[in-house]
């Protein structure tokens, strides 16, 4: 979960060069989002989802690759 804005998943590719310089290429994963938002809807024993609002934030994150917290309550 980057939170650079784009939803899917990445990992970096790290090799060496031909002059021993690394070379870094960030690969994106696609993945199958609706079953992700149903396992954030399952999960039971979350210390954040008993809080009220933080399931919902959590699940807008996934949709939209960027940091979103809950309303504030009073």
């Amino acid at each position: 979960m980057p939170l650079d804005g784009d939803a899917r998943p990445s990992w970096v590719l790290a090799e060496w060069g031909d002059a021993d310089d690394l070379l870094l290429t960030i690969r994106r994963v696609a993945y199958e989002l609706s079953a992700a938002l149903s396992l954030v809807d399952a999960a039971k024993g979350f210390p954040d989802f008993g809080r009220p609002g933080h399931r919902e934030a959590y699940k807008r994150t996934l949709r939209t690759g960027t940091c979103f917290r809950p309303a504030a309550t009073t």
